[in-house]
């Protein structure tokens, strides 16, 4: 039942949502005479059509608040902080379970809705009332768990941050490292040469999160390809450069 200009006039049966105040009668006002409540003829979940309920159940039947976004924007921004920043791995699990609690929420509030729509005879287009905000909420939690475990971002970051790291390692093939680490200003560390003697290795300075089952767990600059008796499963980016997932040890 659409909610578009579905009254002319208000129901006998609607009262407030806030203080239960009939509003049959009134002919020019659209606010509750008793609490000052606005109601719109066009949206019939503005008025309770059905019975009475108690104050306790009303919350259910409002909208979703704006600040179920800013709680699953703030989730999905943890989530990727994590991602991005090496010693935050666990930002991303922080976002991830937010999120749980955010879908737990709402389909329990889902399920309290329709008993309250069966039990106190609202109009059944009360349970839809949130569904623009639901479009939004599930395309933030797709791309958040999207990017989680794909760790996209971070080959965004790497293109960022590419020249400076090939300088280095270019600079620690030179010198001949021979294992010592070698700080970079690019929030992480050259292995050095007790890895693979053909390349520098750029290791993330944290265990990644579980949920970043597809991201890369490092970098290794390799003029002459890595060794391929190094434990990792290594994805050749461009040039001398590859990606790996996996430690990057024998």
């Amino acid at each position: 039942m659409s909610e578009s200009s579905q009254y002319d006039s208000i129901p006998p049966t609607a009262t407030c949502w806030a203080c239960g105040y009939p509003l049959r009668g009134l002919s020019m006002s659209r606010n509750c005479p008793e609490c000052g409540r606005a109601f719109d003829l066009a949206a019939p979940r503005t008025m309770n059509l059905g019975k009475v309920m108690p104050l306790r159940l009303k919350w259910i039947m409002e909208p979703m608040g704006r600040r179920v976004l800013v709680v699953g924007v703030a989730a999905s921004l943890a989530a990727i902080y994590g991602l991005l920043v090496p010693i935050s791995a666990e930002m991303i699990n922080v976002g991830v379970y937010v999120w749980m609690l955010i879908g737990c929420t709402w389909a329990a509030r889902q399920r309290v809705r329709r008993w309250v729509v069966r039990r106190y005879q609202q109009p059944p287009e009360t349970t839809r009332v949130d569904r623009t905000r639901e479009r939004w909420l599930l395309w933030l939690f797709a791309i958040t768990i999207a990017t989680v475990i794909t760790g996209w971002p971070l080959y965004v970051k790497f293109l960022l941050l590419r020249p400076s790291m090939e300088r280095a390692a270019i600079t620690a093939i030179a010198a001949h490292a021979g294992g010592v680490p070698y700080p970079s200003t690019t929030g992480q560390t050259i292995a050095g040469s007790y890895v693979c003697p053909h390349g520098v290795w750029f290791p993330f300075q944290s265990p990644r999160s579980s949920w970043a089952i597809l991201a890369p767990t490092g970098y290794v600059y390799a003029p002459q390809r890595p060794c391929r008796n190094v434990a990792s499963t290594r994805i050749h980016l461009f040039g001398s450069w590859y990606a790996y997932q996996g430690r990057s040890g024998y």
